[in-house]
């Protein structure tokens, strides 16, 4: 993810298209997001198919201020993900 992504619509859909077509092979994702008009980093995780709600945490963590995203795969590529990630966000 860029700095400063857009917004938690526009991250909420692509990652729900992405585990609604990959959630088998998904087993666990989770990250925290800096997104465009928020003040606090917006906690996020998902287990297969199901995407819990996000969570606004009190502060950032220490070190850099930046998205991050953590995904625990069985079979899928890192380079697929990244490469859907980068056509969605590219469509805003």
């Amino acid at each position: 993810m860029g700095k400063r992504d857009r917004c938690l619509c526009g991250f909420g859909i692509w990652l729900s298209m992405l585990l609604n077509r990959h959630g088998h092979r998904i087993l666990r994702v989770k990250g925290i997001l800096d997104l465009a008009g928020e003040a606090r980093p917006v906690a996020v995780h998902g287990v297969q198919h199901l995407v819990h709600p996000p969570t606004h945490m009190a502060a950032w963590p220490e070190g850099p201020r930046t998205s991050r995203l953590v995904f625990i795969v069985d079979g899928i590529e890192e380079a697929r993900i990244r490469a859907s990630f980068e056509v969605f966000a590219g469509l805003g």
